[in-house]
């Protein structure tokens, strides 16, 4: 089946609890529809969607295939990340084959255990009575700053983290981001 909007192919993959449609390149289809695929949820993330299937091997041995990996050929020591977190989105220009690090960069959510705010990287202090901002590089916590504690120090402190994303990490997208990239 043709998606008409984008010319993607649409692989149908039907679990117990609901039935996926899993867009893809038209030239990759036929290659996956060699393959019965079946939906993976991780114990660990609940809103995670991963599609496998078991293929025999030329010595006989059986290994699992994640769809997302098997249409990038992604060599095994990298991962395959989603650019825009849409897993039922696997075109290759909704996907990139990046290091853990890289990857890691990409995370959706707050950045930070205190949730308070409704920006990423923001959370209010009791003591100071203000905002503050923070962000997570090589698995350290960075302290950006400070901020009022009325509802513009909020989005100030979001506009900080944002920036601070940006000067960091390679790969940025919207969805990790507080607030859209300007074109």
């Amino acid at each position: 089946m043709i998606d008409i909007e984008t010319g993607a192919a649409i692989l149908t993959v039907v679990s117990p609890e609901q039935t996926f449609y899993v867009l893809m390149d038209a030239d990759d289809f036929v290659r996956v529809t060699a393959f019965a695929w079946r939906v993976l949820k991780p114990k660990s993330n609940n809103n995670r969607v991963y599609f496998r299937t078991d293929a025999k091997q030329p010595d006989g041995k059986w290994k699992t295939l994640l769809l997302h990996r098997f249409i990038m050929h992604a060599p095994s020591h990298l991962e395959v990340a989603n650019v825009h977190h849409k897993f039922c989105d696997l075109r290759k220009s909704e996907l990139r084959i990046v290091t853990r690090k890289q990857n890691q960069e990409n995370v959706r959510g707050p950045i930070t255990r205190r949730t308070s705010s409704r920006f990423r990287g923001v959370y209010w202090n009791r003591e100071s009575v203000k905002w503050c901002a923070n962000i997570q590089h090589h698995q350290k916590p960075i302290h950006i700053g400070t901020f009022p504690g009325t509802p513009d120090g909020e989005v100030e402190a979001a506009r900080a983290f944002d920036q601070k994303a940006l000067e960091l990490f390679t790969y940025v997208t919207d969805e990790s981001l507080n607030f859209p990239i300007a074109d």
